[in-house]
């Protein structure tokens, strides 16, 4: 696998497949990948006082599973924990991904999604947790801290 992912159908992505940015964590057999690029075509940034800024982040999350397990599973829900530079956190949770359920099990083909994020600071972090349903049982896969960095997706 090269620094970035090809796919027929949508291209190159910028995401890197190994970022020192980005954050990895297996709960339960489920394997969260997360990372984020700047998006300054999306951002505000100024230096004057009367314009509040806005950096836009998008971050990708791969889910997998590691095959250790017969864990089958289905993500119900999200919570996200948003912190930029200046320590203001938002936290933002509801249900699925992207209006999405994802099941995850032995075998399965990753799924992956990519969403955004505005701060008003050109570095910040986000972490957070899945809930995932199991034979009735409930899980939260935890997500580790990834970072923001508006100067890193230019190096």
């Amino acid at each position: 696998q090269g620094q970035f992912d090809v796919d027929a159908r949508r291209g190159i992505n910028r995401f890197p497949n190994k970022d020192p940015l980005g954050s990895s964590t297996i709960t339960n057999s489920v394997k969260i990948y997360a990372s984020a690029l700047f998006v300054p075509e999306m951002s505000l940034v100024s230096n004057t006082r009367l314009v509040r800024p806005r950096y836009m982040f998008t971050y990708r999350v791969k889910i997998s599973h590691t095959n250790e397990s017969k864990v089958h599973c289905r993500l119900t829900t999200r919570h996200w924990n948003i912190f930029d530079a200046n320590g203001k956190l938002e936290q933002v949770s509801g249900p699925g991904v992207i209006g999405l359920y994802p099941e995850i099990y032995p075998g399965c083909e990753e799924f992956q999604y990519v969403s955004c994020c505005p701060i008003s600071t050109p570095t910040g972090k986000m972490w957070g947790s899945f809930r995932f349903e199991q034979n009735g049982e409930e899980f939260d896969a935890k997500i580790d801290p990834f970072h923001f960095d508006a100067a890193a997706s230019f190096s």
